[in-house]
């Protein structure tokens, strides 16, 4: 060919042409299945093909019907997937050696599997709730789904049949992320599968003192960084310290004994006082106030124990920094009153002299002492009256302090108070002894000197004994024992006031236990130590 410039090329055009004498091969053609599902692996035969007068040089093979043999001279025996569902003539083509052609086919029908969505509504959910698996996003293009199949245990067996119901609901009951499993399949059997990750977050317990009756009076702190417990052994009546090696505290150290003169150890608190464990304690043999600091930052080895208060018991103490020093509200037994201390340095080894804070009757049970404003604050109970009180420093070294104010006095109230700040203004949790519930306060301003009114925060039952209450991502939250079932409670108020509460949530029920809990936040998630009556062990949970 060649152009107007003179400048020339070539072009090849094959043409089949059946020379006049030849016999037409003959093709076979034969396939190892002609339908199922994609994706569809077929093997086509075509050994059998034959040429009367000559023989065969060249199979070419049109596998998806559209008229291109894309497989050129590929041999008698060639495989394929089919990867997409339809209907399909594939076809092959036989060429002898004069150039005559003859051409075959086979149908295939290739079924389009279904596709699997799985959702899990919601996905982040407590031990006990409820929560659906939904599958209805799944679809089938050329047919219908029969059949829905469910793991939900993420064991990998799908154990669940629900057949052409595409929404299911189950109880979450092991904590924990687990991979769930659905499994669809559609008339023609073809099947698919799809995952989805479900946490269900609940609570690690373990016991850091098992040995005799131990545990008694904890209180929960971290030291440096792993959680740690003070407590009472009460088989021998001696102060008993115990840290986790790591920090979640999944795994502790071997227990300490602080202190083994006499009857001791009893009303202890922990708190952290320059960078170091500290511990005020009960003295029963002596009939006084102690307190005791460790050496080291890990409570491995620890000072000598110092009397802070000779006069009477020093019962239910409350350690806290106020300002820098480590402080401690108790109750003093042969006065029958509300007494407060402070160090005059910040290690707490020099102390100034023991204040009378409220003597109107026997008054000053299970105080709570913390820093509000600047000031020192103290939640306590007034057994003469059965009154919740509250009382605040006028100055922030704690030398004056306001009167004290009466928040509930409606039946016995007051019992096992715990003071916190929460959203900027003192709060207490506290127990409703006359109809056994579990209460909570929150001042309107933050000094404490107005209250709201007080809320009900769990009244099913005997409960809301031994309460702790601590701020939790933003929310206040409040430890406590459920007297009627013998079980570790946990609950969460669902705003930052404490206004609204969740449902509260059964922590440990294993034998008679959560007496003594002390609620901290350890490795970002609310930790509690507690007290297992029918072991008398010493017990710690943490969330997860």
């Amino acid at each position: 060919m060649t152009d107007e410039h003179f400048a020339r090329d070539t072009a090849t055009v094959q043409v089949s042409v059946n020379v006049v004498g030849n016999i037409v091969p003959i093709p076979s053609l034969n396939c190892s299945t002609a339908s199922g599902s994609a994706p569809l692996a077929v093997q086509f035969d075509a050994v059998d093909s034959l040429d009367l007068d000559g023989n065969i040089i060249r199979y070419d093979w049109d596998l998806d019907g559209d008229g291109i043999y894309e497989f050129y001279d590929a041999g008698s025996v060639i495989d394929f997937t089919f990867n997409t569902g339809g209907n399909y003539a594939a076809k092959l083509r036989v060429t002898d050696n004069r150039g005559a052609q003859g051409i075959a086919s086979v149908d295939i029908a290739v079924n389009s599997p279904p596709q699997a969505v799985l959702q899990l509504l919601p996905d982040d959910v407590q031990n006990g709730e409820n929560f659906s698996l939904d599958a209805s996003l799944s679809s089938d293009n050329d047919g219908s789904i029969m059949l829905y199949e469910w793991d939900t245990d993420g064991d990998g067996s799908f154990e669940t049949n629900s057949g052409t119901d595409s929404l299911i609901e189950v109880i979450a009951n092991t904590t924990g992320p687990f991979t769930l499993n659905l499994r669809v399949t559609d008339e023609d059997g073809a099947t698919s599968t799809d995952s989805a990750l479900l946490h269900v977050h609940g609570w690690i317990t373990t016991t850091p003192d098992s040995m005799g009756d131990t545990g008694v009076c904890s209180s929960l702190a971290l030291v440096a960084g792993h959680p740690a417990i003070c407590y009472q052994d009460s088989t021998n009546f001696d102060l008993c310290y115990v840290r986790a090696t790591n920090a979640d505290g999944t795994a502790w150290a071997a227990p300490q004994t602080l202190d083994s003169e006499g009857i001791t150890g009893s009303h202890c608190s922990l708190a952290i006082v320059n960078g170091k464990a500290a511990i005020s304690y009960t003295d029963d043999t002596n009939h006084c106030l102690r307190f005791i600091r460790a050496a080291d930052g890990d409570g491995t080895a620890w000072a000598a124990p110092q009397i802070v208060d000779s006069l009477g018991y020093g019962m239910f103490t409350s350690l806290a920094l106020i300002n820098g020093k480590p402080a401690i509200s108790y109750f003093e037994s042969q006065g029958n009153v509300l007494r407060f201390v402070r160090a005059t340095d910040a290690d707490g080894t020099t102390w100034a002299a023991p204040q009378v804070l409220d003597n109107a009757g026997s008054t000053g049970i299970w105080t709570s002492l913390a820093q509000v404003n600047g000031h020192a604050a103290i939640s306590y109970y007034a057994f003469t009256g059965d009154d919740l009180r509250y009382i605040r420093a006028t100055d922030s070294e704690a030398t004056a302090w306001a009167t004290p104010q009466t928040l509930d006095s409606i039946g016995t109230v007051g019992y096992y108070t715990s003071l916190a700040v929460v959203n900027g203004n003192p709060a207490i949790s506290y127990t409703n002894a006359t109809a056994g519930d579990l209460c909570y306060v929150r001042a309107t301003d933050a000094d404490g000197v107005v209250w709201s009114t007080p809320v009900i925060v769990d009244g099913l039952g005997n409960t809301g004994q031994f309460t702790s209450l601590a701020v939790v991502d933003g929310r206040p939250a409040i430890s406590y024992l459920d007297f009627a079932g013998g079980a570790l409670r946990y609950v969460q108020a669902a705003n930052a006031d404490g206004t609204v509460w969740d449902i509260p949530v059964t922590v440990d029920s294993a034998g008679y236990t959560g007496k003594f809990t002390s609620l901290k936040i350890v490795d970002g998630q609310p930790a509690i130590s507690y007290y297992n009556d029918t072991d008398g062990d010493l017990r710690f949970a943490i969330n997860f």
